[in-house]
């Protein structure tokens, strides 16, 4: 390939002149040069529309890739969100539940507690009254116990 001409070189041209006007040959070749030139360029600027082409292409997958990443990160948050808020209500629920159970086994307890409070007032009342019918009994016993003795110191003589 020729070397390829500037536009310095085509506005710097300058043609021999032959009787008929310029060289045929010299115009000739500047012609080719500019063809060629012209050629490469063409060929050049092909490439690189290609290029543009599919450098837009992946840009544009890249976008579509972002627009997915995007929206499967905000389902995600969402989602993770959603979990978090029905984790929470269901931990609500076991605390609501365990407070319930625990209020349910203290009152349960304390009703216990009343009633062997209950059942010791009985057992101590009954204790007392058992004491107390042992003790008129003793005294009853004694007083006989007594009777009998000044009874026996009189019969005999």
């Amino acid at each position: 390939m020729t070397s390829l001409v500037t536009v310095l070189d085509v506005e710097n041209v300058s043609f021999s002149r032959t009787i008929r006007g310029y060289n045929p040959d010299e115009v000739e070749d500047f012609l080719d040069q500019v063809a060629d030139t012209l050629q490469y360029s063409a060929e050049r600027q092909a490439e690189l529309e290609q290029e543009i082409r599919r450098l837009q292409e992946k840009m544009g997958e890249y976008d579509t890739m972002r627009d997915s990443l995007q929206e499967a990160l905000l389902m995600a948050q969402r989602s993770s969100e959603e979990r978090l808020g029905s984790a929470r209500k269901e931990a609500d629920a076991i605390v609501a539940e365990a407070r319930s159970r625990a209020e349910g086994i203290v009152n349960e307890a304390r009703g216990k507690k009343d009633d062997l409070l209950r059942q010791c007032d009985e057992a101590r009342k009954t204790k007392e009254m058992f004491l107390a019918d042992f003790r008129s009994l003793l005294v009853r016993f004694s007083s006989l116990v007594d009777g009998s003795d000044r009874e026996e110191e009189d019969s005999f003589p």
